[in-house]
């Protein structure tokens, strides 16, 4: 049997909204057994449910009606992670801290509070015969992520950029605290710049306008 976790004493990670550019911080808290991922801002909360799930501004967010929470997914992967189950996350804005690292400052503020709860953990399990390939675009953007059965936690993901540098790109991840710590948690979104950002930059006149 697989308890479940939550943590034993609140911590807090302070960061920045990217998008107003202010410090904001979160602060993970205890919560009870089976009461799940539960966001929480200006005292209005939004479980973190697939059924809130919504793509805005750029990233995942939480809408529930009463109360939208931004960019929760950089900070639930360290959550999913370190196999909390249970959580009060309560934020200081409406969007989750952007760190300097990703997903690190999260991961590492909560692997040493765990603490193991008496209630068994409950899994979500596939359990369709065949697998389901789900893609963005037949043309531009031939992405693709690959659902099938699987005795743990695997992705397979196969992604493709008009970039040079980048190209065509497959990864196969399969799930365990260490391989996530080693490989997953620092990872971020590639940034682009179209060919004229560069020759503005190029310019000295922008240059000096920019710094200054």
């Amino acid at each position: 049997m697989v308890n479940q976790k939550s943590i034993k004493e609140s911590v807090r990670v302070d960061g920045i909204n990217i998008y107003n550019n202010r410090k904001n911080h979160v602060t993970f808290k205890p919560a009870q057994e089976d009461s799940g991922l539960v966001f929480i801002v200006n005292g209005k909360a939004v479980p973190a449910s697939l059924k809130h799930a919504q793509h805005r501004k750029r990233g995942i967010s939480l809408d529930n009606g009463k109360v939208a929470v931004y960019l929760v997914e950089h900070l639930l992967s360290p959550v999913y992670a370190l196999g909390i189950d249970n959580l009060v996350i309560e934020l200081s804005d409406n969007a989750c801290p952007t760190t300097d690292n990703c997903a690190e400052e999260f991961f590492q503020a909560l692997k040493g509070a765990r603490s193991e709860q008496p209630a068994e953990k409950k899994f979500l399990v596939y359990n369709k015969k065949t697998g389901v390939v789900v893609k963005r675009g037949e043309e531009q953007k031939p992405d693709s992520l690959t659902v099938g059965t699987s005795r743990g936690f695997i992705i397979d993901y196969f992604a493709s950029y008009p970039h040079k540098v980048i190209g065509e790109q497959k990864y196969r991840f399969e799930f365990d605290e260490e391989t996530y710590e080693r490989d997953i948690m620092q990872a971020r979104s590639p940034a682009l710049f179209p060919d004229w950002v560069f020759e503005k930059l190029s310019e000295r006149h922008f240059l000096k306008s920019f710094w200054v």
